[in-house]
């Protein structure tokens, strides 16, 4: 648990740049999920994906959050972890039933998450200013 808390390496531009881009897509792509619903909903369908419209809210709500964690570097860690668990089930929904970008694009997204849980925020995160305050006041 600590280590998932823990502000890892806070001179990694590489983890900067990764949450970024993870929260630039993640941010997009869940919140797209609550503006057009009823498209997400065929998509689950297709892909048969069990209780879709709950599926894809549910979905919707992990992907927002972990883009607020990574863009915000609050728990980058652990948006990273959901990340990775949601790009996993992208590739065994969308991935085994549409393929080509179904597939690519995960492992991209799983590649840069990788990056964060690795090297942690990075600099300009919240959990290293945070970090830096507890130290300050001790």
């Amino acid at each position: 648990m600590r280590w998932i808390i823990g502000i890892g390496n806070t001179h990694s531009v590489e983890s900067l740049v990764a949450r970024l881009v993870l929260a630039a897509v993640f941010l997009t792509a869940g919140s797209g999920k609550f503006v057009d619903h009823s498209r997400y909903v065929e998509r689950f369908t297709r892909w048969d994906i069990g209780a879709p419209s709950t599926m894809v809210v549910l979905t919707g709500v992990i992907e927002v959050l972990a883009g607020v964690s990574l863009l915000l570097g609050l728990l980058p860690r652990l948006g990273a972890i959901a990340v990775i668990g949601a790009m996993a089930g992208a590739m065994a929904t969308a991935g085994r039933v549409d393929g080509g970008r179904d597939i690519w694009v995960p492992l991209i997204m799983i590649a840069l998450a990788t990056v964060v849980l690795l090297r942690g925020g990075g600099p300009a995160s919240l959990q290293a200013r945070l970090a830096g305050r507890r130290k300050s006041q001790a």
